[in-house]
């Protein structure tokens, strides 16, 4: 569930309808409370580069995606502290090349009805 948050959140593409458009894409993986939490921010703002992303046409995506429940990390059967990493990798149409940079967050899970979702991002 970590790796496939992380996916949607950092993906994008200049044909998103807007920079808010990772809200959509992480619903599946997020608990109801970290959604509306979510659905708060959609209209934060575009961000300094989203027109620069939109007009170079650049694509996003995350490889190298791994998770780890550190040994030290507070849990129970219900409850996990995962570290969830990757490697964001944009390409542009038009534009100068962009250099891959690293992704982590540390995020709660809670086991739902509904499987394991996402319910808060801790860093």
């Amino acid at each position: 569930m970590a790796i496939q948050w992380l996916s949607a959140y950092r993906s994008a593409t200049w044909t998103d309808p807007d920079p808010a458009a990772w809200i959509d894409r992480v619903r599946p993986y997020v608990t109801d409370a970290m959604s509306t939490r979510n659905t708060a921010l959609r209209d934060g703002g575009a961000g300094t580069d989203w027109a620069e992303f939109v007009d170079q046409r650049c694509e996003s995506s995350v490889s190298d995606l791994a998770a780890v429940i550190p040994a030290e990390a507070p849990g129970t059967a219900t409850v996990a502290n995962v570290l969830v990493t990757g490697t964001v990798s944009t390409t542009c149409a038009a534009g100068p090349a962009r250099s891959d940079e690293q992704a982590a967050a540390t995020l709660v899970v809670i086991k739902t009805a509904t499987g394991w979702r996402v319910d808060q991002r801790l860093f």
